[in-house]
């Protein structure tokens, strides 16, 4: 069942360019995936027992850049429970400045956000109905107030266009994380974009089959 997104927030015009920002409604879309946060948990100095049962809530937003209607970079933003935040921060805040330094910043990238590249960051890319390889450009955590936010970026090894085919995402893992996508500006989109194609929130398919929440850009034939 797809589940059109419900809110366009606006749309502003730089050189000729769009971006877009979207948001949600949460009696339309209230959808959740369950996504493993162990490797997280056990990186910032949980104990086993404390971890036998995880409940981290992580918040997601996603950022589409395009060229031509060609995918240049996808842009995720995660934004850790209060709980978890704090943890990390004892660990890798060394000097309680409330900030990361360039120092304290590559350690938690190591520790914590290198290991996720063997499940591919748990960003799966869908086009012409199979997964796209994605190439990490930057990470970058800092703080928003008692939050960790880590903010990364993606770029398609191959090119994908999606005016040719549907272009279609999801952060998804068979572990215990649980991911949401925040209630406002979810969804950012930069560069020439067709307005005239939409974004849906939907049960995924194919390679996504038994994914509850994905993020596709439909055009119309």
């Amino acid at each position: 069942m797809s589940r059109e997104m419900s809110i366009h927030l606006g749309t502003r015009r730089q050189e000729g360019n769009f971006e877009m920002i979207f948001s949600r409604t949460r009696n339309k879309l209230c959808v959740r995936a369950q996504i493993s946060l162990i490797g997280l948990a056990i990186a910032v100095g949980f104990a086993p027992a404390v971890m036998a049962h995880p409940d981290y809530w992580v918040t997601v937003k996603y950022q589409f850049s395009f060229s031509e209607n060609v995918l240049t970079e996808l842009g995720l933003e995660w934004k850790f429970d209060v709980f978890y935040s704090s943890q990390a921060f004892n660990r890798y805040d060394l000097d309680r400045d409330g900030a990361f330094s360039d120092e304290e910043a590559d350690a938690l990238r190591v520790a914590i956000f290198e290991p996720f590249a063997e499940d591919d960051f748990f960003v799966k890319v869908v086009s012409g109905e199979a997964l796209q390889p994605m190439t990490l450009r930057s990470v970058v955590p800092s703080k928003d107030g008692d939050h960790l936010v880590i903010a990364f970026a993606l770029s398609p090894e191959n090119p994908l266009n999606y005016r040719e085919m549907p272009l279609v995402v999801a952060t998804h893992d068979e572990g215990a994380y649980d991911f949401t996508l925040s209630e406002t500006d979810f969804l950012k989109v930069q560069g020439t974009y067709d307005p005239t194609c939409r974004f849906r929130i939907e049960d995924g398919t194919g390679p996504l089959n038994g994914i509850s929440q994905t993020v596709a850009l439909l055009c119309a034939e």
